[in-house]
């Protein structure tokens, strides 16, 4: 009996983390990605760690803040590599029928922190720091069919971070 509670208490940290790449995986295949210009940040917080913390910006003076209520949803216009994407204010039943892809406002303010390791963060800081300096840093973020964002690198320079980092 207590060999099986061992097996089981082992096995299942596992598949819960394998639960999450495969969950991951599935919405990036099944996603298109959108590049959103980011600034400001504030890299610290004794509580949760260290992470790169910014502000999402939008196009054409449209921010996050002034979209309110759970109906707020963001029109996306078809991605263009390297390009900020020119977003709308929508209802989401009108971004959903008219638009080539939308997010909930809501759901795109939360993706506002990008974890990094310890050894690493204060390069990263660094390397921020100086992109947002000359107005060059962005996010990738996924977006799937149902409006659901998921970050997928942030971008420095049009330079993913890790690979700044492994230089």
């Amino acid at each position: 009996m207590q060999r099986r509670l061992l097996i089981i208490a082992v096995a299942l940290p596992l598949v819960a983390i394998a639960a999450g790449i495969v969950r991951s995986e599935l919405h990036r295949s099944r996603s298109r990605s959108w590049e959103f210009e980011i600034s400001g940040y504030d890299p610290r917080d004794l509580l949760r760690g260290r992470y790169l913390r910014y502000r999402i910006e939008l196009s054409r003076g449209n921010d996050i803040e002034s979209c309110s209520g759970s109906d707020c949803c963001l029109c996306l216009p078809t991605p263009v590599e390297g390009e900020i994407p020119d977003v709308r204010r929508a209802t989401c039943a009108t971004a959903r029928a008219q638009c080539s892809a939308f997010v909930r406002a809501r759901e795109l303010e939360q993706l506002r922190r990008f974890y990094v390791s310890e050894a690493k963060a204060g390069e990263a800081e660094r390397l921020l720091f100086e992109a947002m300096r000359v107005r060059n840093a962005r996010i990738l973020v996924d977006v799937d069919a149902s409006g659901r964002p998921q970050v997928r690198d942030l971008l420095l320079g049009g330079t993913p971070l890790a690979e700044q980092l492994s230089e």
